[in-house]
């Protein structure tokens, strides 16, 4: 929804609560841990002109790593997410699913061949994301080849391979 002239983006009555830890272990290794949970709440007139709200209660918990070891550095990340009407249309009487479980994860990958002082890199990231409802199934693998000129002026190539789609499964 937009904000228009109030720049209110939070309308209704609930609070959300958001944590993340994350620590060093050892040199090359940080490892991290995440957690959230709200409420949501989206009102609509009906044709009698009774304002009525529909809830969405979540969750999503999950955790992180970096390995970094000069040359490479290897991030991980993986989370998950339940919904009870993440639609906000009473899910379960139009057809929809309710109690939605979501995960996704990523690797990424990043060579510096000189570390900061790199003129070049690559990365390759890895995204995936299942749920319950199946639009919202994503896998996909990017590579990226980048060379610094300047601090802001880079040259980079990227191509990405789509798992799911059938027709568009390059993209450069």
């Amino acid at each position: 929804d937009p904000a228009w002239g109030e720049f209110l983006f939070d309308k209704d009555k609930y609070k959300n609560f958001m944590g993340r830890i994350s620590q060093d272990v050892g040199e090359h290794v940080r490892i991290g841990a995440m957690g959230y949970y709200g409420k949501e709440a989206r009102e609509f007139d009906d044709v009698t002109t009774v304002t009525n709200s529909l809830e969405n209660e979540l969750y999503m918990f999950g955790g992180d790593a970096t390995i970094s070891i000069e040359p490479i550095e290897l991030n991980v990340q993986y989370v998950e997410r339940n919904d009870n009407d993440p639609l906000f249309h009473n899910s379960q009487e139009i057809g929809y699913p309710v109690d939605l479980k979501t995960r996704g994860a990523f690797a990424e990958l990043i060579y510096l061949p000189k570390g900061d002082d790199s003129k070049w890199y690559a990365v390759g990231l890895f995204n995936w994301i299942e749920s319950d409802f199946s639009e919202l199934n994503y896998k996909t693998l990017s590579g990226h080849l980048g060379y610094v000129f300047r601090r802001n002026i880079r040259m980079v190539v990227e191509a990405n391979y789509d798992f799911n789609q059938e027709y568009t499964k390059f993209g450069v």
